[in-house]
């Protein structure tokens, strides 16, 4: 039997974003969120083992909301006027 890899096997049972509808698009993107931060606090905790639970969260809660080279979110392109859904301009 061939070997598969961890990421082939992800790949082959992720939802693509073109087959789903807007709330499981939504869902998605939370969940990936989600996996963001808590990566992040891996991170923290591996880079700074002397960190407290406390300092580890105070650590991430930097790194979400200080972003000195970002201050328009992570994309460094110009601002979008488009808007979602309903959302007033």
């Amino acid at each position: 039997m061939p070997h598969r890899s961890a990421a082939a096997g992800r790949r082959a049972s992720t939802p693509t974003m073109s087959a789903s509808t807007p709330q499981e698009r939504l869902r998605i993107a939370l969940d990936m969120a989600d996996t963001g931060i808590e990566l992040m606090r891996s991170r923290l905790r591996r880079e700074h083992p002397e960190w407290s639970d406390d300092d580890v969260e105070a650590g991430l809660h930097r790194w979400l909301h200080h972003r000195p080279h970002a201050p328009n979110g992570d994309y460094p392109g110009k601002l979008s006027s488009r808007r979602l859904g309903n959302a007033p301009p």
